[in-house]
């Protein structure tokens, strides 16, 4: 679960429902756009309006840079394929 402050909306706060506690705290450079939970397993991806991703998986961070084909590309919203959420 996670959660997205209104005051910080550059945090994002990740608790695990299992023990219901603080897991971790990314603290990104710009505000938070869109954040979504992988439906099948615990993988969120969140984006900050750049041209990266951010993917968040058992308390491990990656970024994924967004190619360069179009200079007017930017992700300002993110969501799971449904039909291949994996």
């Amino acid at each position: 679960m996670s959660i997205l402050s209104e005051t910080y909306s550059n945090v994002l706060f990740i608790i695990s429902l299992e023990t219901l506690e603080l897991e971790s705290v990314l603290i990104m450079q710009d505000d938070i756009k869109s954040i979504s939970w992988n439906p099948n397993n615990d993988i969120c991806i969140f984006s900050t309006g750049n041209k990266r991703l951010y993917i968040y998986a058992s308390e491990e961070a990656s970024v994924c840079d967004i190619p360069e084909f179009r200079q007017d590309l930017f992700a300002h919203k993110v969501k799971w394929n449904e039909a291949h959420p994996t």
